[in-house]
């Protein structure tokens, strides 16, 4: 999973040439930190907060939306790892999906994520 930052959306990670969506706009550290999990064989999912006028992740209203997708994921792909990736507010967003998924989703764990440009908060699993 990949999360951006405020004022940003999904439409970040990909390029409108890439297939998967025509107003994508691929920035370009994205689409780096997109092409060096493609070449690790992670498929990348990318979701936009539910805010769409600032655009900022709330745990409360986009940790179940994301948990949704993952547990998706985790149902079609039952041995795959699970990793979050964000950045500034998305870093803030995954740094703090794991104890908000634990009592919620016990069946589903991340096995790791980065926070960028973000300060971290540590698991109280």
């Amino acid at each position: 999973l990949v999360a951006h930052g405020c004022s940003h959306s999904q439409t970040d990670w990909f390029d409108s040439t890439s297939g998967i969506c025509e107003e994508c706009i691929g920035l370009p550290e994205e689409k780096a930190i997109v092409q060096l999990a493609h070449k690790r064989n992670l498929l990348v999912v990318a979701m936009s907060s539910e805010n769409r006028d600032h655009k900022c992740w709330k745990l409360s209203k986009d940790g179940p939306r994301a948990a949704t997708v993952l547990q998706h994921f985790a149902e079609q792909y039952p041995d795959a790892p699970l990793y979050a990736f964000g950045a500034s507010s998305g870093g803030s967003f995954v740094s703090q999906l794991e104890n908000w998924m634990v009592p919620r989703t016990p069946n589903l764990s991340l096995t790791g994520f980065i926070s960028q440009i973000m300060a971290s908060s540590p698991p109280r699993v």
